[in-house]
């Protein structure tokens, strides 16, 4: 894609989605950074599977515009990265 595209289509998302994108850019096409995801929920490590599942179903609209591949337990709180 040409620049002046890309940076077209930049232009027309968010000020997070075209950062993040920037981001990625900046790796080579076909390296592991090129293809990377970079969106994942994290839970804190005392969560239950139920717990977990509650929370996808209870916000499954806001988690529909994240393509999120990988679910953390952790010892932080639970957020969208």
């Amino acid at each position: 894609m040409e620049v002046e595209n890309a940076e077209a289509i930049l232009d027309e998302m968010s000020f997070d989605d075209a950062a993040k994108t920037r981001e990625i850019l900046q790796y080579p096409k076909y390296s592991a950074g090129g293809i990377m995801n970079t969106e994942f929920l994290a839970y804190e490590e005392n969560t239950t599977v139920g717990q977990v599942l509650d929370d996808l179903n209870n916000n499954a609209e806001k988690y529909s515009d994240y393509q999120i591949q990988y679910i953390y337990l952790t010892s932080m709180t639970r957020q969208l990265m």
